[in-house]
């Protein structure tokens, strides 16, 4: 089952001849849920991999090859909001046309993984099986959080100007600086094994990673010659 929804406000505002801003607000939500229910019976705590949960995966490679069981990722959520906010403003001032703006989304992440919840047990070949000898059985420590929230914003401005050198020159020169927070998980639930070779236990942590945004300004040069000077022929370039 899924639901999105959408909306966009803006408005378009000439203060003179020479200057324009365009400012716009939206907001968009998507919501997808995914739940399968589990066939009659096998909700029996013989069945159960983990105690007090229906009957998780059971797969088995060989002549049978197959997979039996639950859903094992269900129930299952993702919901995202987004609030967006921008604003460009265009002004012209003799032989330049100049543009500055900015854009900046905030994003709601929440997230229910039940992967592995109800347990999953493998089985090298259907005797294997039949004797109810498992290569493994892997399965949540009861009492997991499944569910995540992550939060986090990203920005972004610019400057261009659109420069007239000469009659038939014009250099497009211009710089955008675009970052976005660290996502933190709104419950402190975000957990990380950092080195494998090292590790005992995951870390648990807010903040999900280092961020590696912070420096990512984006340089725009461009030109557009009129060749001829009769508008017959243009040699653009950046």
């Amino acid at each position: 089952a899924s639901r999105n929804q959408f909306l966009t406000l803006s408005e378009n505002r000439i203060f003179s001849p020479a200057l324009l801003n365009s400012f716009r607000t939206s907001y968009s939500r998507t919501n997808l849920v995914w739940t399968l229910a589990n066939i009659p019976g096998m909700d029996s705590p013989q069945l159960s991999l983990v105690p007090g949960l229906p009957m998780g995966d059971i797969s088995i490679t060989g002549p049978l090859t197959g997979t039996i069981g639950s859903s094992g990722t269900s129930p299952r959520l993702e919901k995202q909001n987004i609030f967006t906010w921008s604003d460009d403003l265009f002004y012209t001032r003799g032989h330049h046309a100049l543009k500055f703006g900015t854009l900046i989304n905030r994003y709601q992440q929440e997230i229910l993984n039940s992967q592995s919840y109800t347990g999953i047990a493998n089985f090298t070949s259907t005797s294997t099986f039949m004797l109810g000898t498992t290569n493994y059985i892997r399965a949540l420590t009861v009492g997991s959080q499944l569910n995540r929230a992550y939060h986090f914003t990203t920005a972004g401005f610019y400057a261009q100007d659109d420069w007239q050198v000469l009659p038939n020159l014009t250099l497009n020169l211009g710089l955008r600086y675009e970052f976005n927070t660290t996502p933190y998980e709104v419950n402190g639930r975000y957990s990380v094994i950092k080195n494998l070779a090292t590790d005992t236990a995951p870390t648990i942590s807010a903040q999900v990673y280092q961020n590696p945004t912070l420096k990512n300004f984006s340089p725009r040069v461009g030109f557009a010659w009129n060749v001829g000077g009769d508008g017959k022929t243009a040699v653009r370039g950046g």
